[in-house]
């Protein structure tokens, strides 16, 4: 394969009119907000007083110094 352009900025025109040339164009509507109901967690119940939370898992909340936390990346 070689490279024969390149499309620079702004290039959502040119590519519309190379794909309509080409017949490969195909219109789409916009797509709707994905759907979040599912994907909402409850932490708060990870976290509370009891050894396990109500997710059944062993948790325990770590403090640390803001730089320490940093200079470790």
């Amino acid at each position: 394969m070689k490279v024969i352009a390149f499309i620079d900025p702004p290039q959502g025109d040119v590519i519309e009119k190379t794909l309509r040339h080409c017949g490969l164009w195909r219109g789409s509507a916009p797509r709707p907000p994905p759907d979040v109901a599912g994907l909402v967690h409850d932490l708060d119940g990870c976290f509370s007083d009891s050894p396990t939370g109500s997710c059944g898992q062993v948790g325990e909340l770590t403090f640390v110094d803001m730089h320490t936390f940093e200079a470790t990346f």
